[in-house]
């Protein structure tokens, strides 16, 4: 590979590399950097898309969760509808370890090019807050000992979320009551070392998380409409292989239905800095057309601006391969191009 020397810097204009003095450069003068070499041909590639699906009903020492099993398998169906290539299915895993191996294999699955990769993890069962760190609770948990024997959602999500994933997507369906909505009280909390709901979950880059409820509250286990199903998790199940429906359209259906479900009693809660219009678990011809008009104004246009855009809006298009890959061929400089917008 040639080695460039460090006072000059690369640009890629018309296809051909121009070497320009670095000092002769003014602030108000940094060139317009040309991304595609000559030769190149974008490959149109698919996100490949992964799953973790656990659901866990049966506890050693704390209540049963009732619907759980019945909800994970509800949404495993689902994903392998929604062209899912890899969906793993964790049943009733009894401890923390469990659940740790079962994101080892889901994140080993991504490439470690710059293949477009969707995560989608989906939780149904006891979740609590400890001192102020919210949990995920496996099977085997001790009631006296639920900080020790559970799985920080921060751990979960430092896990799985790297830069190399176009797209992390967390369904937590925990915080579950014991009782039906008809009975009074339904908000028991599991334990007393435990407060039911979860706090605050912060945001994460390149991350969208969707609680079953807000915080500090409890999420219901039996749909008024389907008792075999959360609220949460029915909605979920039902609209996940929708085809061509977006992530924010996703998560606006998922709120209205359980709130009409629960007749306002259980708000579902989205973290996440924002939802990318064009990010669909299904996406079929509508976001095809849009995905391939956006990258060809990208390449017409051929500046850094311009494929940046491409991928902010499009992080699991066809052609963020492409996009990446020559992103990754610019390195970290920086020009005074003006901005491109390819987004709706």
């Amino acid at each position: 590979m040639k080695t460039w020397d460090k006072r000059h810097r690369p640009a890629f204009v018309m296809g051909s590399l121009l070497c320009l003095p670095y000092a002769a450069l003014s602030a108000d003068a940094i060139p317009v950097v040309r991304a595609v070499p000559d030769g190149y041909v974008a490959q149109s590639i698919p996100a490949a898309k992964y799953s973790l699906v656990i659901g866990v009903q049966n506890y050693a020492e704390l209540d049963e969760v009732k619907n759980a099993t019945n909800d994970a398998m509800a949404v495993s169906a689902a994903l392998h509808k929604a062209g899912f290539g890899y969906v793993r299915f964790l049943s009733d895993p009894s401890s923390v370890n469990d659940i740790l191996t079962g994101v080892s294999e889901l994140v080993q699955q991504a490439r470690p090019d710059f293949q477009s990769a969707l995560m989608f993890v989906f939780f149904a069962g006891h979740g609590v807050q400890v001192d102020g760190t919210n949990l995920l609770v496996p099977a085997g948990a001790r009631k006296a000992r639920l900080l020790e024997d559970s799985l920080p959602v921060s751990l979960l999500l430092s896990k799985v979320v790297t830069d190399k994933f176009s797209v992390s997507v967390f369904m937590l369906d925990a915080c579950r009551s014991l009782n039906s909505p008809d009975a009074v009280g339904w908000t028991t909390p599991i334990a007393s070392t435990g407060v039911a709901g979860f706090q605050t979950i912060q945001e994460f880059p390149n991350t969208i998380i969707q609680l079953s409820t807000s915080a500090g509250k409890n999420a219901q286990s039996f749909s008024r409409f389907d008792p075999n199903h959360s609220p949460f998790s029915r909605v979920v199940s039902q609209q996940i292989s929708v085809e061509s429906l977006s992530l924010a359209q996703l998560y606006g259906l998922v709120k209205s239905a359980v709130g009409q479900d629960m007749n306002g009693s259980q708000t579902p809660v989205l973290v996440s800095t924002a939802v990318p219009n064009h990010v669909s678990l299904f996406p079929g011809m509508p976001e095809a057309e849009a995905d391939k008009a956006a990258w060809k104004r990208a390449q017409a246009e051929n500046r850094r601006n311009c494929f940046d855009d491409y991928v902010s809006n499009f992080p699991a298009g066809n052609y963020a391969y492409s996009a990446k890959y020559l992103l990754s061929l610019l390195g970290d400089q920086r020009t005074s191009e003006p901005t491109c917008l390819l987004g709706p």
